[in-house]
C-alpha cells in the first residue's frame, strides 16, 4: 500500500496529487494437480487538470480496481486452464458546478485445453469471452446526455504442432473472433453519428501456418505465412464525449475496418559457432 498524502476526503480546492493502490495475490493448491490462483488491485488519484481553451484548472478524481481469478488443472484430457479477469475504472471531472463521470469496463475469460495426441502431435484449444464498456453521463453541466457503448467479443481458436521427423516440423494455429458492438444510451446532441452506427458486427480470421526442416546441425530453413488482424479499439470507434466546460467533443469512427496483414517469409538460418 501506497500513498503520498495522509487526507483521504479532499474538499474541491485540495485535490492536487493523492494517490494511493494496493494489491493482493495469492495462489491455493485444491487438490494435487489443481490450483487456484486470485488476485485484487486498487488504485485512486486525485490531481488538477488544465483546461484545453481557458487554461484553468478543474479537479479530476480516478479511481480503478480489478480483479482475477484462474483455475489449472492437469487432467486426462490435458492441460486445462481457465483465466478470468475484470477491472472497472471511473474518472470524475468537476467543473462550474456540474460534474462528468467517465466508466470503463472491462471483462474477461479464457478457457484452454492442450494435450497431445501420440508422441508427436500437440493440440491447444480454447474460446474467449470479452466485454469492454465505456460510460459518459454530464451531471448539472448537460442535461440528458449519457453515452454507453459496448463491445463483445467471443473467440475460438486452435494449434496444432507436428513433429513430421526428428528434422521436420509443422505449426499451424487459427482464431476467429466475432465482435458486436452497441449503443444504449443517449448521444450528445452534437454528436456526428447516430445510435445505429454504433450498432453492428465485425468477424475477422487470423492464422499462421509454417514448416521447419533441420538440413544440418547447423543449417535451418523455415517457411511460414501469417496473417494478422488488428480490430480498432473501442475507443477508436465507440467513444463519444462531450466537454461543455472546454467547448467541444471528442468522437471516435465507428465505421473504422479492420487492420488485415498477410506476410509470408523464407528464413535460412544457420549456427554460427
Amino acid at each position: 500500500f501506497f500513498k503520498q498524502k495522509t487526507a483521504y476526503e479532499i474538499s474541491t480546492r485540495d485535490w492536487s496529487s493523492d494517490v494511493c493502490s494496493s494489491d493482493l495475490s495469492s495462489v491455493f493448491k485444491l487438490v494435487p494437480d489443481v490450483s487456484l490462483n486470485t488476485e485484487f488491485t486498487y488504485a485512486q488519484s486525485k490531481q488538477d487538470v488544465v483546461g484545453s481553451n481557458t487554461y484553468g484548472t478543474a479537479p479530476e478524481k480516478t479511481r480503478s480496481y480489478s480483479a482475477r481469478a484462474g483455475l489449472v488443472a492437469q487432467t486426462g484430457l490435458g492441460l486445462i486452464t481457465n483465466d478470468n479477469y475484470f477491472n472497472r475504472t471511473s474518472d470524475v471531472l468537476l467543473s462550474n458546478g456540474g460534474y462528468s463521470d467517465l466508466y470503463t469496463n472491462l471483462f474477461v475469460s479464457n478457457l484452454n485445453d492442450q494435450f497431445r495426441i501420440g508422441a508427436n502431435h500437440v493440440f491447444r484449444v480454447g474460446a474467449e469471452y470479452r466485454h469492454k464498456g465505456f460510460e459518459f453521463a454530464n451531471n448539472g453541466m448537460q442535461s440528458g446526455s449519457e453515452n454507453i457503448v459496448a463491445e463483445n467479443s467471443v473467440a475460438v481458436n486452435g494449434t496444432w504442432l507436428w513433429q513430421i521427423t526428428d528434422n521436420l516440423a509443422l505449426t499451424n494455429a487459427v482464431r476467429e473472433d466475432r465482435l458486436q458492438m452497441q449503443n444504449t444510451g443517449t448521444l450528445p446532441t452534437v454528436s456526428l453519428w447516430n445510435g445505429a452506427d454504433y450498432s453492428h458486427i465485425v468477424y475477422a480470421t487470423t492464422l499462421n501456418s509454417g514448416v521447419s526442416y533441420k538440413a544440418t546441425d547447423d543449417d535451418t530453413l523455415r517457411l511460414t505465412y501469417g496473417r494478422g488482424v488488428q480490430l480498432p479499439s473501442l475507443l477508436q470507434t465507440g467513444l463519444n464525449l462531450y466537454l461543455p466546460f472546454n467547448g467541444y467533443s471528442v468522437e471516435g469512427n465507428p465505421h473504422l475496418k479492420p487492420t488485415v496483414t498477410q506476410n509470408y517469409e523464407i528464413e535460412i538460418g544457420r549456427a554460427h559457432v
